[in-house]
């Protein structure tokens, strides 16, 4: 791709893709053109269920399985970088490095980084749905019990262990909700994870943190009021909004309808199709509702489809058995060496030819007619 990136059309489903190809390939693309930017959607759809959760969340913990084992991170070293990692969690072993203030080697610096980052993630999601702990919350995904939740029981007691994999899972825990909490990792500066779009399609009220990206795909289709009930800037915030929520159905129900409205406007996947079909000028939907256009050989036509799928199969029946006579002349040409070997006296009593003689004039016949 490198040698010859530029015959290459780059698709990104978060705006920072197009720095990130850019970074990869060296040099500049030019949107709508060589690159073009198509979110994510959803398919998922309300459902009338009858509710009975106040809160879910569905997503994996983050925090460690077990304590880390680098003493460094215990002293002053690592909570001078696991702070500096909560003020910029992309920062690199160079920013780092210049400030910081100990004679610490660059390895042992980086793999203080990773756990500074790796803690960080846990940390945030832990204490997020800790302030939601005591309100009816719900927790779906895995590593919810055991080492990891061992100093936050009253999160652990909120796991319900039922397996949720596919969009039909999903749908039942959301529609089964009053309210769905999005919780991002913290590399997620500005976008926000699909989970959102499903949330907003269901008929639970959406809980998340101010992202740009999504404001820029939604927010034209949200009133402020809304979009301040939904929007928190931290996990006490969180709490004081879902509680708010929690009390006020009306209020609910109005994110509620609003967010589906969003979704019907821009969040499904025909838009995006849409989309990329005007970006490669190629229809990609169909323009029926549900059915499916296809092409229709008849006479003659039919006829040259007919014999070109029935050229290809028996291109690779002969294959098949070019390769299986080949096998049989093999063998027959070392069986009949054999039988010509045998007939020297000497070689015939070594051999023990009249033991394998008969059986091996039986399997030439049984070649031979094959």
């Amino acid at each position: 791709m490198l040698a010859q990136d530029e015959r290459y059309f780059y698709v990104s489903t978060q705006p920072c893709g197009k720095r990130l190809f850019e970074d990869v390939i060296g040099r500049t693309l030019v949107e709508g053109s060589s690159h073009f930017y198509i979110p994510a959607a959803t398919s998922l759809h309300a459902e009338s269920l009858d509710v009975d959760k106040n809160l879910s969340f569905i997503a994996s913990n983050h925090c460690q399985k077990d304590f880390i084992e680098n003493e460094l991170f215990y002293e002053q070293i690592g909570c001078d970088v696991y702070s500096l990692v909560k003020g910029n969690y992309f920062i690199s072993l160079e920013e780092l490095r210049s400030q910081i203030e100990y004679e610490v080697s660059d390895e042992n610096l980086n793999a203080l980084l990773g756990y500074a980052k790796g803690y960080y993630a846990g940390i945030v999601r832990m204490d997020a749905l800790n302030a939601l702990s005591d309100l009816g919350l719900a927790i779906y995904g895995v590593r919810w019990r055991g080492r990891s939740t061992y100093f936050n029981p009253d999160v652990s007691r909120c796991y319900r262990g039922k397996p949720i994999s596919t969009e039909e899972d999903n749908a039942w825990v959301y529609n089964t909700s009053k309210i769905a909490v999005n919780i991002s990792h913290p590399q997620a500066i500005t976008t926000f994870s699909w989970r959102v779009m499903d949330i907003m399609a269901s008929n639970a009220c959406l809980l998340m943190e101010k992202k740009d990206d999504w404001l820029d795909l939604f927010g034209s289709y949200l009133s402020d009021e809304v979009k301040s009930a939904i929007i928190y800037d931290d996990q006490y915030d969180m709490r004081q909004k879902a509680k708010a929520l929690l009390s006020n159905e009306e209020l609910r129900l109005r994110c509620v309808r609003e967010c589906q409205h969003a979704i019907a406007q821009n969040g499904r996947w025909p838009h995006r199709f849409n989309e990329l079909g005007v970006f490669f000028n190629l229809s990609l939907c169909n323009e029926g509702r549900g059915e499916g256009k296809y092409v229709q050989f008849i006479g003659e036509e039919k006829k040259l489809v007919e014999d070109m799928v029935r050229g290809i199969e028996d291109c690779n029946r002969l294959n098949f058995l070019s390769s299986l006579r080949l096998r049989m002349r093999l063998k027959c040409a070392s069986y009949s060496f054999l039988m010509m070997m045998a007939q020297i006296p000497v070689l015939d009593s070594l051999l023990q030819a009249k033991k394998w003689r008969g059986r091996m004039v039986g399997k030439m016949l049984k070649y031979a007619k094959e």
